[in-house]
């Protein structure tokens, strides 16, 4: 026989589990969960998965007023910290990650040039776009909700959903349309300060209370998504490349410190890679006061990018510091490092590099 203490304690936990079991229910109910067909597909019904209601509009904020200071003033960054390093038009900012986590997306002017500066902890895919569309500037929040499990922004002006790792417009007046990607790099914070002494970064002085030094890191499937390709592990890091709709993806662990030439939809490219990191370049350079244009083919030896044609040493952002090409800077691509379950998903026809790795 149950005593009075005991029944009420029964009482007490079965209102408590209808309590959480209603609550269950109504946040499920605020979710939007998508999945049609290409056919199916509208401005009002992209194709994919979205999954809309799941926080607040801009419960995470956006930064729009955002400020900086010299790499000098940052203690709070460790070495091996990562910060998206974006250089447009003399102009150098760092954004660390560990910043990046709260904010998502930063509207700016960098260089003249209006860009946002977007980060999904889901996807560790960091991608800088133009604001700039057509005659109209955009500025971005955060929608608080997923497509394909990747950062959902939406614009200002328009109303319109963006998927962050395309910067495509999936849903609304805008739908879609593609901004301009911008290269940007992901590395380390002593590799970034390296290479700019000079770098401004982003101050936690945001205007909001937000435990910027906890550490968190997102990695493996995180579904729902659309696409399964189990090619590579979900959450192998990819360096991503796209040209004239051609998707190319490296895998960065595999490929380790190398440097090696390649070629997608046409164009050659080579690619420098380093430690879960790298970047995509031309690999033509003008000679004799631009009458002759030379392809460079690059090895990586003794710690260093080097070009055979030369023995000129580049660094990770394709600048020639030493030998007979000093001064010369290689064209980056934009590019874009993500585990591979969303770059996949974002490019379900992209290729997967399998030439020599580690060179």
């Amino acid at each position: 026989m149950l005593t009075r203490p005991l029944r009420t304690l029964l009482l007490s936990v079965g209102l408590v589990v209808l309590l959480v079991a209603g609550y269950v229910e109504l946040y499920r109910s605020r979710l939007t969960l998508t999945v049609p067909t290409a056919a199916q597909a509208t401005a009002e019904q992209p194709q994919g998965i979205l999954l809309d209601g799941l926080l607040a509009r801009d419960a995470i904020p956006p930064l729009d007023s955002p400020q900086y200071v010299a790499a000098s003033a940052a203690p709070w960054l460790e070495d091996d910290d990562l910060v998206l390093g974006v250089a447009l038009n003399g102009e150098v900012r760092a954004y660390p990650i560990k910043l990046m986590n709260w904010h998502e997306i930063v509207n700016e002017t960098l260089g003249g040039v209006e860009v946002v500066i977007t980060y999904c902890p889901l996807c560790h895919s960091g991608v800088v776009f133009e604001r700039r569309l057509g005659d109209r500037t955009l500025s971005f929040g955060n929608t608080g909700g997923l497509y394909e499990s990747n950062l959902l922004m939406y614009d200002r002006e328009t109303g319109s959903y963006w998927y962050q790792l395309l910067g495509q417009a999936i849903r609304g007046p805008l739908s879609g349309k593609r901004l301009t990607q911008r290269p940007a790099t992901m590395s380390p914070w002593s590799d970034w300060r390296a290479l700019h002494p000079q770098t401004l970064v982003l101050s936690r002085n945001t205007g909001y209370d937000r435990p910027y030094d906890r550490a968190f890191s997102e990695g493996g499937r995180h579904p729902p998504v659309s696409t399964q390709d189990d090619r590579l592990d979900d959450s192998v890091l990819v360096l991503g490349v796209e040209v004239q709709g051609r998707a190319k993806a490296y895998p960065l662990k595999r490929l380790g410190p190398s440097a090696f030439s390649d070629e997608l939809a046409g164009r050659a490219l080579v690619v420098f890679a380093g430690k879960d990191q790298g970047a995509v370049f031309s690999p033509y350079v003008s000679r004799w006061w631009g009458l002759s244009r030379t392809q460079l083919d690059f090895v990586f030896e003794q710690g260093q990018f080097v070009d055979r044609n030369t023995q000129s040493v580049w660094t990770t952002e394709g600048r020639a510091v030493s030998g007979p090409l000093r001064g010369q800077q290689l064209k980056a691509l934009p590019s874009t490092t993500s585990y591979w379950f969303a770059w996949v998903t974002g490019h379900p026809h992209t290729e997967v590099y399998q030439g020599k790795l580690g060179m």
